[in-house]
């Protein structure tokens, strides 16, 4: 809905506006600490990180201030996860087609196609054994989903191929690869259901709420500091005086953002997406508000920070019973990724190229997998014309991603030059993560743990 336009759209946005306007209050604490000058927005959040180093008087007022706005923030965020399905509700109350079409129109077919799909579940449901007692028709049927169906990705392939080619003539390989990721993949091998039967003691689970439960327990043993990461030097406090210069925020990169954001992707716990704030401007400038706020006064939304995590089996003949063969899958709110992306366009600006060596290639900009094969294949060339032995060593380092340390990666960012301002949004995002376990049934039954600390490794979405 929120991608098509339309009525419906534009429906959706005003009650998007309009429910906004009913339920904004105001916010004496955040409207105080704009009035305050930048080099005493910078020493409010000085005192918050370090307040043993500041008199009992400014630490009372840093943290009478705070839990206002704690309180406003929270507020905020909670309007923003409220008004979409409200909204959503009310411009869609007479949309026929919606409330006969309860499954929703998926991958690239038609809606004719989806209709006729409708129809046979109706029948079949209607008539368990119509399959049986009426098996011209039923076929005659078949055939005809089968001619929409192909007719559809006919249609989905020629898209493409269109796509493609305009892709090709402008230059832009990302594209490309995408349209070309599209027709190559492969399917995926029967497992989606897989996990463990039994729990830590070896019991039969029969219920999702304890499936979740031990994911959780588990979870929080990987996302916990291990004995090295115990042993590191502690979070270093920021020097003072060092973030009013970088105080400034710029709302254009947010607007480029959302649109970098890709479309069609599930929420995180909120279940708010990109879509629904791309088809409200009244909900996108509360959340550019809101994001604003925080890059300010470096509080977070009390639920900002809470991470949905599935599990997937890895495959390849692992132990289903065994939890380490599978990997978390996380879910991040949309509303962190727009601040973790501005974080990383800040960095991008502050930390120089000369920082790495041009034998790093990951996470850069314009670098690739392609460009690592393709240096790696000239290298074979030439040393096979030379008649030279060549010996190539592949590492795969276990737990790579869960055993990241947010400590190690401060002290990286502090000698890369970043500023003082990104080391602190750096740890407002991380220091409170939390982690959610989800675990889910065949039928659809779901159930989700109790928050749980996460305190080191690379998130994976």
């Amino acid at each position: 809905m929120y991608a098509e336009g339309g009525e419906t759209v534009d429906r959706y946005a005003a009650e998007s506006d309009r429910l906004i306007k009913k339920a904004r209050k105001d916010r004496p604490a955040i409207e105080d600490f704009y009035e305050m000058s930048e080099a005493e927005q910078g020493f409010f959040c000085e005192i918050a990180e370090n307040p043993a180093a500041y008199s009992a008087n400014e630490v009372a007022a840093q943290k009478l201030m705070s839990e206002g706005i704690q309180d406003e923030i929270d507020e905020q965020y909670q309007l923003l996860v409220a008004i979409p399905p409200q909204a959503y509700k009310i411009a869609n109350a007479n949309n026929p087609q919606q409330k006969n079409n309860k499954r929703a129109r998926r991958g690239h077919l038609s809606d004719d196609t989806v209709r006729l799909l409708h129809k046979k579940a109706k029948l079949l449901q209607k008539d368990p054994k119509y399959r049986k007692t009426h098996p011209l028709e039923y076929k005659a049927m078949q055939k005809e989903i089968a001619r929409a169906c192909m007719s559809d990705f006919n249609k989905f392939v020629d898209k493409i191929l269109i796509g493609m080619n305009a892709a090709e003539k402008a230059g832009d390989h990302k594209e490309l690869r995408r349209l070309l990721e599209l027709v190559g993949k492969k399917a995926k091998k029967a497992g989606g259901y897989a996990k463990p039967t039994t729990d830590a003691d070896g019991n039969k689970m029969f219920d999702v709420e304890k499936e979740a439960e031990q994911w959780a327990v588990h979870l929080q043993q990987v996302f916990d500091e291990d004995d090295l990461e115990k042993d590191r030097t502690p979070w270093a406090t920021l020097p003072a005086g060092a973030r009013a210069p970088l105080q400034n925020f710029d709302r254009a990169k947010l607007v480029k953002i959302v649109h970098w954001l890709k479309k069609g992707k599930a929420g995180g716990k909120d279940q708010t997406v990109i879509e629904t704030f791309l088809a409200a401007p009244a909900l996108l400038e509360e959340l550019f508000e809101m994001t604003e706020t925080i890059y300010r006064t470096e509080q977070t939304p009390k639920t900002y920070n809470d991470i949905l995590q599935f599990m997937l089996y890895k495959g390849g003949g692992k132990d289903k019973e065994d939890r380490s063969s599978f990997r978390p899958l996380s879910m991040i709110q949309v509303a962190r990724k727009l601040m973790a992306l501005y974080l990383l366009l800040q960095l991008q600006s502050e930390i120089p190229d000369t920082f790495f060596p041009e034998t790093t290639q990951g996470f850069r900009e314009i670098r690739g997998c392609d460009d690592v094969i393709g240096i790696l294949d000239m290298i074979m060339d030439r040393m096979i014309d030379f008649k030279q032995d060549i010996t190539i060593v592949f590492i795969d380092l276990a737990g790579a991603f869960d055993t990241c340390s947010w400590r190690a990666l401060d002290v990286a960012l502090e000698a890369a030059k970043a500023s003082v301002k990104s080391r602190a949004m750096f740890r407002a995002l991380y220091r409170d993560a939390r982690g959610i376990a989800r675990a889910s049934k065949p039928n659809g039954r779901t159930a989700d743990s109790e928050p749980y600390p996460i305190k080191k490794s690379v998130l994976q979405g």
